[in-house]
């Protein structure tokens, strides 16, 4: 499992775009790729 924090303040007030990228070398065969627990929280 990998998790990833991304920091938007700079992306303040802006519409933004969630894209996702699977790739693979071919040593590995599965199923595909799976996001669980996706989270966008607000702090103040």
């Amino acid at each position: 499992m990998r998790l990833f924090r991304v920091e938007l303040l700079i992306c303040a007030g802006q519409v933004l775009k969630q894209r996702f990228a699977d790739a693979i070398d071919g040593s590995l065969e599965f199923a595909g790729t799976y996001v669980d627990d996706l989270v966008v929280a607000e702090v103040d």
